[in-house]
């Protein structure tokens, strides 16, 4: 619906991801490793509470991370 179609998951946040070619390829991203003492359900395709879902486009135009959820 919101015409999103690559989601890649990674244990790096947006921060310390050490190569960023990959995200021109990809419309979301759920950074942040999973912590198994913060697993959520509150939020689809998030797995626990430190974790981000981030909109990849508009973060790499505005030049920093931007959440959707």
């Amino acid at each position: 619906e919101r015409g999103y179609h690559t989601m890649v998951y990674t244990g790096f946040t947006w921060e310390e991801l050490p190569e960023r070619g990959f995200l021109q390829y990809t419309d979301v991203l759920v950074d942040g490793p999973y912590d198994k003492t913060r697993k959520t359900l509150d939020i689809p395709f998030e797995g626990s509470s430190n974790q981000r879902i981030i909109d990849v486009r508009r973060s790499l135009s505005e030049g920093v991370p931007v959440l959707l959820a």
